[in-house]
């Protein structure tokens, strides 16, 4: 869709809410009540905020959300 611009959600902090609640609506409940999803997810809107990217349209708002986490590797196949 064109104007849709993907950016961190770090530079846009005021979409974490928004983003979170697309998140609750899209995703079966039975993930959302997962003891992993209930002790990790909020980070992703805190602490995480550098790895997790939305797109944004200027008319429209938010448009998407995807999400990642950092992982340390020490470069070795082993």
């Amino acid at each position: 869709m064109e104007g849709v611009e993907v950016v961190r959600l770090s530079s846009f902090p005021e979409w974490a809410g928004p983003a979170s609640d697309l998140n609750d609506s899209v995703w079966p409940e039975y993930i959302n009540s997962t003891e992993a999803e209930v002790k990790f997810w909020g980070l992703l809107y805190d602490e995480l905020m550098d790895w997790q990217a939305i797109a944004l349209h200027p008319d429209s708002g938010l448009m998407g959300c995807g999400h990642s986490i950092p992982v340390w590797w020490d470069g070795t196949f082993e």
